[in-house]
Order: structure tokens, then sequence, then C-alpha cells
């Protein structure tokens, strides 16, 4: 019996350590467990910040992307109107060289004229001081003559 009731005392012994060992787990579980469910709720409010982040970071990313594609599109604009500027700047340009030839090309045919004229000119000079000669010896002649005509009366 002693052996029997020493059985039953290490029975009762290893129970009761036992059921210390799990009233020791049932308590770090039920910490366990009230810690997970604060952090539960703690990453469940956190989950919903984000979503709420998430959400407002899409709108402005929508609204970014509708900014980027109307400056894109005010880009092309620009680009164009560049494009039809630079062209116009090249018809000028050529114009430009076109007008400065025909005025070079004028310019000589001015210079040219010009000399023409002065030589029309001294021609025409020449040919008065030759005509304003010959009268003079005409003058001269005429007045020989009627010094002889005078000479051939008297006589």
């Amino acid at each position: 019996k002693q052996r029997e009731v020493h059985n039953f005392k290490k029975q009762l012994e290893s129970v009761h350590s036992e059921k210390m060992m799990l009233h020791r787990n049932l308590e770090n579980t039920t910490q366990e467990r009230d810690n997970f469910r604060i952090l539960q709720a703690k990453s469940g409010h956190q989950i919903q910040q984000l979503t709420t982040e998430i959400s407002a970071n899409e709108v402005k990313i929508n609204s970014l992307n509708l900014k980027i594609e109307h400056l894109n599109n005010h880009i092309k604009e620009l680009q164009s109107e560049l494009k039809n500027k630079e062209n116009l700047v090249t018809g000028l340009r050529k114009d430009m060289r076109e007008m400065k030839a025909k005025n070079e090309m004028l310019s000589k045919t001015i210079s040219n004229d010009e000399l023409k004229f002065m030589k029309m000119g001294h021609e025409l000079e020449e040919m008065r001081k030759e005509r304003n000669l010959v009268g003079l010896q005409m003058v001269r002649r005429n007045d020989e003559i009627v010094v002889i005509k005078e000479k051939l009366q008297i006589a």
C-alpha cells in the first residue's frame, strides 16, 4: 500500500506539475492571443490607413498622368510651332539671299550705268566744245567772207 501511495503521490506530483505547466502555457497563450489581437487591431487600422493612402496616391497619379498628357500635347504643339517658325526663317533667309544677289546685280547695273552716263556726259561736253569751236570758226570765216566781199565791192 505504501508503494501505491508513493506511486499515487508521484503521479499526483506529476499531474500537478503538468497542470502547472499547462496553466503557464494557458497564461502565455492567452497573453500571446491578447497581444495578437492588439497587433491585429493595429494592423487592421494600419491596413485601412494604407488603403486610404493608396487610393489617394492613385488619384494623384491619375491627376499627374493627365497633367503629363496635357504637357506632352503642349510640347507637341510647341514643337510644331517651332518647326513652322524654322521653315519660315529658312524661307526668309532664302528670300534675303535672293534679294541680296538681286541687289548686288542692280548695284552693279547702276554703277555701270553711272559710268556710261559719265562717259556720255564727257562725250557730250566734247561735242559741245567742238560745236562751239566750229561755231567760232564759222563766225570767223563769215567775218572773213564779209571782209572779202567788202574788199571786192570796194575794188
